[in-house]
């Protein structure tokens, strides 16, 4: 719509962005969200702290990162340029969110609604944190690279392996107030794996075939695991590497 184009000339030129700018779209949830279904999907809330390594690292790799979704959220960023809080900015709209993910590089969500908005627009994907149901796609497409939440007993601490995940059937749970969630509970991703997975897909963007083959055969190594994994089972998103290279030997239940 022509108000949408007229809004995004103007918030362009009020934070000095260039048109031509590299521009990543950034969206969470927090425990300031305020949703209706808190009680049922905490779990989904992050730590937005969390992201600001990655954030930093997208400014100085020359990204401008534009916050979206909730207003009261403050990430505690040094004064950068490149980093905008749109989301507490006085530009916040409908239009504008949909100008801004059409026109960005890519998009960094997790299990929220919001991703679904850059899959329409065919945008490549980073998801993080995501979970409830256990899983790694966004939304499906091969431009994407998701990250799940671990699952760790609240008994011995101890993170469960893939295989374990599948046969205690915790990658069905959809709910906070599932039951199996009184014996597990969810471990978020952290600034490391974070800073290690935008790397990896601003490479798998450059260089979509290069590693191909490893992606295919962690994804076909996901649906062996269980035929019936219906959430990832027909999905072309990646599960990330680098996520698998850091906890290969607790996911896969190696000592």
């Amino acid at each position: 719509p022509n108000k949408s184009v007229e809004q995004y000339k103007k918030f362009l030129d009020y934070y000095e962005v260039s048109s031509d700018a590299k521009l990543v779209i950034l969206h969470f949830r927090s425990n300031k969200s305020g949703y209706s279904d808190e009680d049922e999907h905490f779990m989904r809330n992050v730590d937005p702290i969390t992201y600001v390594a990655m954030v930093e690292y997208l400014c100085k790799k020359d990204f401008v990162v534009v916050r979206i979704g909730d207003a009261g959220v403050d990430m505690r960023i040094n004064q950068n340029k490149k980093y905008i809080d749109y989301a507490n900015s006085k530009f916040k709209s409908g239009y504008l969110d949909l100008a801004l993910i059409a026109d960005c590089n890519f998009f960094i969500g997790g299990s929220t609604g919001a991703v679904y908005m850059a899959a329409v627009f065919g945008k490549p994907i980073l998801g993080l944190n995501m979970c409830l149901p256990f899983n790694y796609s966004p939304s499906g497409k091969p431009n994407e690279i998701g990250l799940p939440k671990l699952v760790r007993s609240k008994v011995t601490k101890k993170i469960l392996s893939l295989k374990d995940i599948f046969e205690y059937k915790v990658y069905k749970v959809r709910s906070s107030e599932d039951p199996l969630m009184k014996i597990y509970e969810l471990v978020d991703n952290d600034a490391i794996d974070f800073v290690n997975a935008v790397k990896e897909i601003i490479f798998l963007l450059e260089k979509p075939d290069k590693f191909k083959s490893n992606y295919q055969e962690l994804n076909n190594f996901f649906r062996d695991l269980d035929k019936d994994f219906e959430v990832d089972k027909g999905s072309l998103s990646k599960f990330s590497l680098s996520f698998f290279k850091t906890y290969r030997k607790k996911l896969l239940g190696e000592k």
